[in-house]
């Protein structure tokens, strides 16, 4: 499946995938694929492993996020080529998860919950991104911007359920943001793999 989705968006955007491969770097795609791992390796970790003490989980999932915020910090520092309304609100979308992964990991005498809450917070305004990116790309093929858009609405619907409920349980919580993570990491890797970023195909000042 995967490789007729690749097929197909290569067909119908050839001359597109030049342009775009052409602006990410070799550096970048590495440096995307191997945060894609690392969230992905987070996320499983904390599924696989339900016993271990909500603290270190939540320490996990910290960690997940802070990774995944200095990815959009870097893509937004360095993404010269691509609206400059998309590069500061990528920075901004990860400067805010890095604050609040930090706040988690270094201030958690506040309570789990409330840790919990600030996670999703992050996440969900990754979603957001994930969703605004997908929506402005116009020139992407129907099969990327479903893509983006998929696992945008996937880390809203999550991190929203987590922000407005909860009272579901702390294990509960935890195994929602983990799927959140993994993912969004997951997505972080198929497209650095495939060398798309729509943020290229946004409208461009």
């Amino acid at each position: 499946m995967i490789k007729t989705f690749i097929e197909i968006n290569q067909k119908n955007d050839s001359k597109l995938g030049d342009f775009i491969r052409k602006n990410l770097s070799a550096s970048l795609r590495v440096f995307t694929i191997i945060i894609g791992v690392v969230s992905v390796s987070l996320a499983i970790a904390v599924i696989m492993l339900p016993d271990v003490a909500i603290f270190i989980l939540t320490t996990l999932l910290a960690i997940g996020l802070f990774v995944s915020g200095v990815r959009r910090i870097g893509f937004g520092l360095t993404q010269k080529k691509i609206s400059s309304v998309i590069r500061v609100f990528r920075f901004s979308v990860g400067f805010v998860g890095v604050l609040l992964s930090l706040f988690v990991l270094f201030v958690p005498g506040i309570g789990t919950t409330f840790l919990l809450l600030f996670l999703a917070i992050g996440l969900l305004l990754q979603g957001v991104s994930r969703v605004s990116i997908g929506y402005v790309s116009k020139e992407a093929s129907l099969g990327m911007r479903a893509f983006y858009l998929i696992i945008g609405l996937i880390t809203l619907l999550f991190s929203a359920i987590v922000i407005v409920n909860p009272d579901l349980g702390l294990m509960t919580l935890v195994l929602l943001l983990a799927f959140v993570l993994l993912v969004n990491g997951i997505g972080s890797i198929f497209s650095a793999l495939l060398g798309i970023d729509l943020g290229y195909l946004a409208k461009r000042e």
